[in-house]
């Protein structure tokens, strides 16, 4: 590999030249900064939403012993798999809070669900919740227009495709 200085770890995204960087699109990531920046109304918040697929559960067949003087925390190395979460996230942009919710699928349903949660978390007096998401399909399916219409005060933002930098629990995430 020294020969043809291939270096395989390191690696460069692209973006396609289909997608649109036009005044739409700069139009969109300037409401969403907005919306970031802006000072909000004491009735106003905004929360970015995602879902985290395929999150592994591996629970240890024995319990973790606690770390003692002159020892170490010991943990055992044998796990059962007990198949796969997805975790529906919600972060508050301006304290950092998180609420979530872990489900079996991901479909508008589970959307439906958490929102339904969300909703209840979220005291009366905030009577608009900004709602940064993705352009998944099944953010903007009929069942969860059906639900925005009976449920007013949330209203969904959309940053352009190929822009999940734009969404901030995107970096809680990666933390995570």
């Amino acid at each position: 590999m020294k020969n043809r200085q291939l270096k395989p770890w390191r690696h460069h995204l692209w973006l396609s030249p289909k997608v649109p960087r036009d005044k739409a699109f700069v139009k969109s990531i300037r409401a969403i900064s907005q919306l970031y920046t802006r000072k909000l109304k004491t009735h106003e918040m905004v929360l970015c939403l995602d879902e985290k697929t395929s999150l592994q559960s591996h629970p240890r067949a024995a319990a973790t012993l606690d770390a003692k003087p002159q020892s170490t925390l010991k943990v055992e190395h044998e796990y059962k798999r007990k198949g796969a979460l997805n975790l529906f996230a919600a972060f508050d942009t301006r304290t950092g809070k998180v609420w979530g919710q872990t489900y079996d699928r991901k479909r508008p349903v589970e959307l439906i669900v958490f929102l339904e949660y969300l909703d209840q978390q979220i005291p009366a007096t905030i009577t608009q919740i900004h709602v940064v998401l993705d352009n998944l399909r099944m953010h903007e399916g009929k069942q969860v227009q059906a639900w925005l219409a009976q449920h007013p005060r949330f209203v969904f933002h959309f940053p352009p495709v190929h822009c999940s930098w734009m969404n901030q629990v995107e970096q809680w995430f990666s933390i995570l």
